[in-house]
């Protein structure tokens, strides 16, 4: 309990401690020449004097430490907290409103390589265009019809140069029978010419109507059969061996389509089975020579008039090939065909297509239109569209140039 007259002896010894206290801070503020001190709770500088540009000199809004008022050409120490608030608060203003710190180099995330610019989109440029699929349906079927309304009533008389057909299930005679080998047309060499001459190549054999004719149904399908597995097996020998050669060659093509002009247009699941399998490996033969080609640096654009394959431009004006995306020239199919058929005269003999003089090389062209047109007959034929999705699935992945 405090004695009496405790509090009030307490009380006066802080007034007077706080008065002198008051004084000498009075006395050094008097001491400083050129410094003015701004307490900011004087109420005569509520209304203060207005400065040259236009603020108000006076009481500022929040301010709870005194602050000096310096010169502009003041540069001295700071003797107090107002001097240094003012000193601090002039540097604040000269520095920038945001920098810049670049990031140490083993601070830095690192970057994998850059990206390669995104494959071009759409339609592969070894498919055929959606028109010509459209264009060849209707005319495998004026030409099936045409085949039926002209095709012989009585049988003709067999080849005598060919041998015997092979029964329908043997794999082996039949491809023999197709290429050419074996029969009495070859040439046979007595012992001397066997050793200085090379045997000559064999003559592969064409589907003559009097052939067709000798084959019925189920036995053009079990031949389409052999041909389909003789495709496969010669496409895995490619990709195994890397050989630069055809998986599909045109004695087979010839015979595949003229079975397909001549067959049922109504089979059953089975057969329509062998078919749509066929259809498939033919397309991943077109998809490997595609890439053969691209790998070999094959893909070669040939000038082609405006116009072809919708080619823009002034008219006569040459471009090259087909369009493969936005600002890209590749490769047309075709296109070289197109040139030699317009170079020629018209007073000229139109040559046959499959020949060099029609601009044919037995090259990536002919294999790849010998695939379409022997997959496509099997979809216009006996209406397998969906096969055209399985077509583009077969070229994912398969570069495009």
């Amino acid at each position: 309990m405090a004695r009496p007259g405790q509090k009030r002896n307490r009380t006066m010894a802080a007034l007077a401690q706080e008065a002198a206290g008051q004084q000498e801070e009075e006395a050094f503020n008097a001491s400083v020449t050129g410094i003015q001190v701004d307490l900011g709770d004087e109420e005569e500088e509520d209304e203060g004097d207005e400065a040259d540009d236009g603020m108000v000199q006076g009481k500022k809004s929040g301010q709870a430490l005194p602050i000096a008022v310096l010169p502009d050409d003041f540069d001295g120490e700071p003797e107090d907290g107002a001097t240094y608030l003012a000193l601090a608060n002039r540097a604040n203003e000269s520095l920038p409103f945001y920098k810049r710190v670049d990031v140490p180099d083993h601070l830095r995330p690192a970057v994998g390589p850059v990206a390669p610019p995104s494959p071009p989109t759409g339609r592969h440029p070894a498919l055929p265009r959606e028109s010509w699929e459209v264009l060849f349906a209707v005319h495998f079927a004026g030409y099936r019809a045409h085949l039926e309304a002209s095709w012989p009533e009585e049988t003709l008389p067999y080849p005598s140069e060919y041998p015997p057909l092979p029964s329908a299930g043997e794999m082996i005679p039949w491809l023999e029978f197709i290429n050419g080998v074996g029969g009495e047309d070859d040439m046979v060499l007595d012992e001397e010419e066997a050793i200085n001459e090379a045997p000559p190549a064999p003559v592969p054999r064409e589907p003559r109507i009097s052939v067709l004719q000798r084959l019925n149904s189920t036995t053009s399908v079990r031949v389409l059969k052999h041909l389909n597995r003789a495709t496969k097996t010669a496409l895995q020998r490619l990709e195994e061996e890397d050989l630069d050669d055809d998986p599909f060659p045109p004695a087979h093509a010839r015979w595949a389509f003229a079975l397909l002009a001549k067959l049922d247009r109504h089979l059953p699941g089975d057969d329509t089975a062998v078919l749509r399998d066929f259809a498939r490996t033919l397309a991943a033969a077109a998809a490997w020579r595609w890439g053969a080609a691209v790998k070999r640096g094959q893909l070669t654009a040939v000038p082609v008039k405006v116009g072809f394959y919708g080619q823009g431009g002034e008219e006569g004006a040459p471009v090259l090939g087909e369009m493969n995306g936005p600002g890209r020239v590749g490769y047309a199919v075709g296109a070289r065909w197109k040139v030699v058929r317009d170079g020629r005269a018209r007073s000229e003999a139109t040559p046959r297509p499959e020949t060099k003089e029609a601009g044919h090389e037995d090259g990536l062209d002919e294999c790849l239109a010998r695939c379409w047109m022997c997959a496509h007959a099997i979809v216009a034929g006996w209406a397998q569209w969906d096969l055209v999705d399985d077509f583009a699935d077969a070229f994912r992945g398969v570069p495009r140039e």
